[in-house]
């Protein structure tokens, strides 16, 4: 390039409704949910590489074939891992030979894209994840084995095996906690439930969280007699629930999350 280019941040879609008689405005600016934007603005000055008049004409001609008023994906060296998507225009032809340059413009899509992510999590008995999102909120897609319980902001849908996207669930600008639990029916038995005496819970159930748990599925647990040898110090940055329960790699309580980023 023979200078640095001419970038322009999009411009936000203000959306203010005058009050008649009254001061200021009401602001419908996020009444879709986000702030919308319009295209970018992006100017490139190239130097040519030939020096004689035919030589200048060619380079004209392949670049006007490749980019005027051509769309397409594109990137920048200087921001590495995002696409940006625009149209462009040549604005300016050579008007010399030696030192001459072209112009390129391009109207681009306000947000550069930046890759699809799929995490991965065992999610029997409920876990919290931290899924991050780029400037454009974002609907994820959950491919579970088993129903599957989702919760976000306070909201929890209950999710069929399959690949799923939940219409209500968009991911904010940042860090985002979702709680899954794709062994929701664990845990749900209550002492009501359970009938007989002391004697047979215990012949039937030989663990705590066997009758709280009742006929429930789940994973393989850990006797306290395989954990001879060990000391608390091990411990130390596990739960509770993991002393009880082994995570084993059982991949039907598996949950992918994908998701797309989008930066401006």
């Amino acid at each position: 390039m023979m200078q640095a280019p001419e970038l322009s941040p999009p411009e936000p879609k203000y959306d203010l409704v005058e009050i008649p008689g009254g001061d200021g405005s009401i602001d419908l600016t996020e009444a879709t949910g986000d702030v919308r934007y319009s295209d970018r603005a992006m100017k490139f000055q190239f130097l040519m590489t030939g020096r004689t008049p035919d030589g200048i004409e060619v380079e004209k001609t392949d670049v006007s074939r490749k980019f005027h008023g051509v769309r397409s994906p594109f990137t920048l060296s200087f921001d590495p891992g995002f696409t940006y998507t625009g149209r462009a225009s040549v604005t300016e032809y050579p008007n010399a030979y030696h030192g001459a340059t072209m112009t390129l413009e391009i109207t681009a899509d306000p947000y550069k894209y930046g890759g699809r992510q799929t995490w991965y999590v065992n999610a029997a008995g409920g876990i919290a994840v931290i899924i991050p999102c780029g400037r454009r909120r974002w609907c994820p897609t959950f491919q579970v084995q088993r129903e599957t319980l989702v919760s976000h902001n306070g909201q929890g849908w209950l999710i069929p095996p399959g690949a799923s996207k939940i219409t209500d669930l968009y991911l904010d600008p940042g860090d985002n906690i979702l709680i899954l639990n794709s062994d929701p029916g664990y845990g749900s038995t209550k002492w009501s439930d359970l009938s007989g005496s002391w004697a047979d819970l215990s012949a039937q159930y030989r663990r705590w969280y066997q009758v709280a748990a009742g006929s429930s599925p789940r994973q393989v647990p850990v006797y306290w007699s395989d954990l001879s040898g060990d000391t608390w110090d091990g411990y130390q940055s596990t739960r509770w629930v993991e002393l009880v329960h082994d995570a084993d790699d059982d991949p039907s309580y598996g949950v992918y999350i994908q998701t797309e980023i989008y930066e401006l």
